[in-house]
């Protein structure tokens, strides 16, 4: 019997079959009841806009500006630059580090981490 991905809230993955679609189910990794949605593509939907909560709990929405000069060094010169004026800010990090290669990260929710990581029970 084909078994499906339901995604929980909390980002544990449990599989169910077609038998368990308009029901509950407890997570294993929480404990919440979880309930089913009725058909394959409902339970599709869910698991897209599940896994894009989750995407969005998991940055702040805030970027990294980093440098890796010549010698293949790294470096931040922005820690925590916002969304605004972005393409100006890193237009005026490439004209005082020329040499070297401008580029992005963006910050992670360390709560968001810390908080999955206690749910993994690897705490």
């Amino acid at each position: 019997m084909k078994q499906i991905k339901v995604m929980c809230d909390c980002g544990g993955e449990l599989y169910v079959t077609e038998e368990d679609f308009g029901g509950e189910i407890e997570c294993c990794r929480c404990g919440s009841d979880m309930w089913i949605p009725e058909t394959e593509e409902a339970i599709l939907q869910h698991n897209f806009e599940t896994e894009k909560t989750h995407e969005n709990m998991h940055f702040t929405g805030k970027v990294r500006i980093m440098i890796r000069d010549e010698c293949g060094q790294e470096k931040c010169v922005i820690d925590e630059a916002s969304q605004d004026n972005l393409e100006w800010i890193i237009k005026g990090v490439e004209a005082s580090y020329p040499e070297a290669h401008v580029y992005t990260e963006r910050v992670e929710n360390q709560r968001y981490l810390a908080e999955q990581f206690m749910l993994d029970d690897n705490f």
